[in-house]
């Protein structure tokens, strides 16, 4: 598919796909590789999906924060693509629905992430220090979650 502005020719856009020809293959080569789990949603599955979601990251987050010892204010599940959770300084974890989709050790893994993010509000050494101390073999899981592309159908 090629995305182009309502009066440019289709003369112009066979010539600009030809000429990036080569770009385009290495980026489907690159992409099949690097994703190995691929699914477009449609918006009605995605509402679908945030509901059931709701409940399984919400038990998780409870069972965690009590091992880890941290407070939370809310567990709430969004439409985000970009990002896979967020955690504000008040305690307001936020997961993606796109978590429904993706092995249960990778959605431990995202409880623990954004509650370390509780004790270490960044990205130091000392934040994954505390997820290692949860989640030793947390890299992995991490490589795991690095090959979901999962991406609401337009």
């Amino acid at each position: 598919m090629v995305k182009a502005g309502l009066f440019t020719s289709e003369k112009y856009i066979e010539a600009f796909v030809e000429s990036q020809k080569e770009w385009i293959e290495k980026q489907r080569e690159y992409f099949a590789k690097t994703y190995h789990h691929r699914v477009l949603v449609t918006k009605d599955q995605r509402e679908i999906m945030k509901k059931q979601l709701l409940p399984v990251m919400k038990e998780l987050v409870h069972k965690y924060a009590d091992i880890m010892d941290v407070k939370i204010k809310s567990v709430k599940i969004t439409s985000a693509e970009r990002r896979w959770g967020s955690c504000g300084k008040d305690g307001a974890i936020c997961f993606s629905y796109r978590l429904a989709l993706v092995s249960q050790r990778c959605r431990e893994y995202m409880a623990i992430h954004e509650l370390s993010h509780i004790k270490q509000f960044n990205h130091s050494k000392e934040f994954y220090a505390e997820i290692e101390r949860y989640m030793p073999d947390y890299k992995e899981v991490e490589k795991e979650l690095h090959g979901y592309y999962i991406h609401l159908e337009q």
